[in-house]
């Protein structure tokens, strides 16, 4: 029998409040801004739930105002992202109230309760024109997740508040570590300036990793793995024990969630990989591609109705063994995992050109449109719903990554309903490549 919860009477406790207020406050001072909220509807109001504790924040928690023509409303009644880089521009909102405490820019997204009705917004509010970049909008949604957690377990809270306790607990000491590896960073980056140029493209790399990963690759990588096992290992228990007392929609609800918490897991193994492309090359050594191609295959192992064949003899490279691995795992893989024909073929191929190795991989599968060529290298970006496909978004940036730490580069070409070529380039001269060709089995 469904539970009816009747979401008025549902009292947040001092404990969640006190979490939320430092979700705010880590939230502000992480972007750099001077108001970051969670709102709470309350029609036809709504209310300044929590606010961070910030010097030039207007916002009192307690606060109400009318839901009409504020930003937030456009957040509750789409139910999505609004971004909103200077009001004073955009004339859908040059009149909205906020422009009366200064608040020009906002960046804020729904928060819901677990059957998808609206608790209110988790957002942040600047007096400054702020564009609000990819890794801030993938930390509000990281803050977004935990605090919809928190009103998962208020919803259905017997056996969860260790839960809430252990993963609260966890984020707020990944974001002192990471504030702790920024101001490290920092000082890193101003002591480098004094080296010579033979430390200039170690800074270069070291300053894009940065950029890309600081604000929440530690995060994921130290301390949402083990509540994220605790929730698997719970749900496991729920569906197992209380199966006869779940009906068929409950019974979807227990797979969805475990269905999610194995994607953000693998999310957070992706973000680690990320995070590691870039690094120098660790162990340098001779790496047969004829083989590797082999031992790749061997782990995707496509289907029958799929054939790979390699092209002609593929060289011997210098390098890190697993980074070759990892860019020819995740071609090949997204080859056989989106192809759409009954007879599959994916073909690898290269060929030498102008002092680089020039690497393709072709198949005939669905193709990518010509709009989207840029757009499939950026993290996170996946042009098929999550749903149908597990796919994290993170394996061609991967690629590109890796290309480009080694000195190449990465492209698409294809045609929509006849297949995709992929191509990469490696620099022969710079990797240390042996020029011989080693006798090795083809992969078909």
């Amino acid at each position: 029998m469904e539970l009816l919860i009747n979401k008025r009477d549902i009292t947040i406790p001092e404990e969640v409040i006190r979490k939320w207020q430092s979700i705010v406050n880590i939230m502000a001072e992480l972007i750099d801004v001077p108001a970051a909220l969670i709102m709470k509807v309350d029609p036809p109001y709504i209310e300044v739930f929590r606010s961070s504790e910030s010097s030039k924040n207007p916002y009192k928690v307690g606060g109400r105002e009318h839901l009409t023509g504020l930003y937030c409303e456009q957040v509750i009644k789409t139910r999505s992202k609004l971004l909103v880089p200077n009001a004073l521009k955009d004339k859908h909102w040059d009149k909205n109230p906020d422009i009366k405490l200064g608040m020009i820019s906002y960046l804020g997204f729904p928060l819901l309760w677990p059957d998808d009705e609206v608790f209110g917004t988790i957002c942040v509010l600047d007096l400054e024109e702020n564009p609000y970049n990819k890794a801030y909008e993938q930390l509000m949604l990281q803050f977004k997740e935990l605090v919809e957690a928190h009103l998962g377990l208020l919803y259905d809270r017997e056996h969860l508040e260790d839960l809430v306790e252990q993963r609260t607990t966890g984020l707020k000491k990944a974001a002192e570590e990471l504030r702790r590896e920024i101001g490290a960073r920092k000082k890193a980056e101003q002591d480098l300036e004094d080296l010579n140029k033979q430390l200039e493209a170690t800074v270069e790399k070291l300053t894009l990793a940065n950029r890309e990963l600081q604000h929440f690759a530690h995060i994921a990588a130290h301390d949402l793995k083990a509540p994220l096992r605790a929730i698997g290992t719970l749900a496991d228990w729920i569906s197992t024990d209380y199966a006869d007392k779940f009906d068929e929609e409950g019974k979807r609800e227990v797979e969805l969630l475990v269905g999610r918490v194995a994607r953000m897991s693998d999310m957070i193994d992706s973000i680690l990989r990320y995070s590691e492309a870039g690094c120098a090359i660790k162990e340098k050594e001779k790496v047969n591609l004829n083989v590797l191609i082999e031992e790749v295959m061997a782990g995707i192992a496509p289907p029958e109705n799929i054939s790979v064949t390699v092209e002609n003899e593929l060289p011997v490279l210098e390098g890190e063994k697993t980074h070759f691995m990892q860019v020819f795992q995740n071609l090949l893989s997204n080859a056989v995992k989106y192809m759409d024909k009954p007879r599959g073929q994916i073909k690898v191929g290269c060929t030498e050109e102008n002092g680089f190795w020039k690497f393709s991989v072709a198949d005939n599968g669905p193709g990518i449109e010509k709009e989207y060529f840029e757009k499939i290298f950026e993290m996170f970006q996946t042009l098929l719903p999550r749903d149908g496909f597990e796919a994290t978004g993170i394996g061609l940036s991967i690629v590109k990554k890796i290309v480009e730490t080694y000195g190449g580069s990465v492209w698409i070409e294809s045609e929509v309903g006849r297949g995709s070529v992929f191509f990469f380039t490696l620099p022969k001269r710079k990797m240390g490549v042996k020029d011989a060709k080693l006798k090795a089995n083809i992969v078909s």
